[in-house]
């Protein structure tokens, strides 16, 4: 068993340079499909090893309730493990006293990023106690005339209009007993309270895309009620080819080609950028990434997977200042006991009330996919 275990070692060393190797095409699902077999042939073998040790304590004459109180005891921390899954996913968590007597450790290892980070990267702006805000923007640019000696000057000046922006409630709930705020290790509670926040975080990054603009929503950069954009400088694409990201840059913009402006996408979209190959094999676009972020051929970029569920566009490209969220009130977190006292259930909650808009005229290039 230990042969076989540096053999899985050594093949993922291999497999983790070949990603690493930007001169070689690979096929990504191929190795991620070999690399989660060899980790389950890994965890397979350690467990077999633990019973083969055990087998053995037994054999010397150790006593055998130990073996059986290791078992209880891993048992015990599983139930932990998984009520801490139960308490982020079903937002209800019942915890028996055995699990709380147990020795657990003081820190609940998280999961996957969920929260894009394009909510932090527009722009905010604090209207605390506003009920609506109208964010005025320039609709026509002036253009002078030719005029004869004499004559009435030509008229060409500049129009304006109005992104309307009304409050809407976000809010976000979660509940969980008395026991669970009394563990004596992991900090349960927090772990709540913080997603009760990023729950907020992650309706916000929705509706910044997809908000359909009626009473109680944003409207979203894919709404129809982002006015703002006439939808002029929309493209649509068959599929992520070669030429697709030079389409979306110079769609943008009347005489400059804007340098400051993001891609937004989902990290599916991401990949088949990725996946483009020259004819010689090499890939087409140079992409760097850091978490949420990152740049396809210098052209920067956020995630966002929202951008998948809409039924027409998929992608926007723009300056992200000009998406304008108006808050009209702190985040706002409680926690009760009082309205199920007699249950010992605790109830957090958050909520706050923003609106959103685009506030530029064709601030943003929307991508469609036929």
């Amino acid at each position: 068993m230990e042969k076989r275990l540096q053999e899985i070692e050594t093949r993922k060393v291999e497999l983790r340079t070949a990603l690493a190797d930007t001169t070689q095409e690979v096929n990504l699902e191929e190795i991620e499909t070999e690399l989660r077999e060899l980790q389950v042939e890994v965890e397979e073998i350690e467990q077999r090893q633990a019973l083969l040790a055990d087998v053995a304590e037994i054999k010397e004459g150790k006593q055998i309730t130990n073996t059986i109180e290791k078992e209880e005891r891993k048992m015990t921390v599983d139930k932990m493990e998984v009520r801490a899954q139960e308490l982020k996913e079903n937002r209800m968590v019942t915890v028996d006293q055995t699990a709380l007597a147990v020795h657990a450790g003081d820190e609940i290892n998280g999961g996957f990023n969920t929260v894009s980070t394009l909510v932090d990267a527009v722009k905010i702006k604090a209207l605390a106690g506003g009920e609506s805000y109208r964010a005025p923007y320039r609709a026509t640019d002036a253009v002078g005339g030719m005029t004869a000696e004499g004559a009435k000057y030509h008229e060409g000046q500049p129009t304006f209009a109005y992104a309307e922006i009304n409050k809407a409630k976000v809010t976000d709930y979660a509940e969980v007993t008395e026991e669970v705020e009394k563990l004596p290790n992991a900090n349960y509670v927090a772990e709540v309270e913080g997603e009760v926040l990023k729950g907020l975080k992650r309706k916000l990054n929705k509706q910044i895309l997809l908000g359909d603009g009626t009473a109680g929503n944003l409207a979203g950069i894919f709404s129809d009620k982002a006015t703002a954009l006439t939808g002029d400088a929309d493209i649509t694409v068959d599929a992520i080819t070669t030429d697709t990201l030079d389409d979306i840059v110079f769609s943008y913009g009347i005489e400059d080609v804007e340098g400051d402006a993001t891609l937004i996408l989902s990290k599916a979209t991401l990949r088949e950028f990725a996946k483009l190959r020259t004819d010689l094999g090499t890939k087409v676009h140079e992409i760097k990434v850091a978490g949420n972020t990152g740049t396809i051929d210098g052209v920067p970029f956020i995630i966002n997977n929202f951008a998948d569920a809409h039924e027409s566009f998929f992608m926007a490209y723009g300056n992200l200042a000009n998406y304008e969220v108006a808050v009209f009130s702190d985040v706002d977190l409680q926690r009760s006991a009082d309205f199920k006292f007699d249950q010992g259930i605790v109830a957090y909650r958050g909520s706050i009330f923003a609106g959103g808009n685009v506030v530029a005229q064709d601030g943003f290039v929307r991508v469609k996919k036929n």
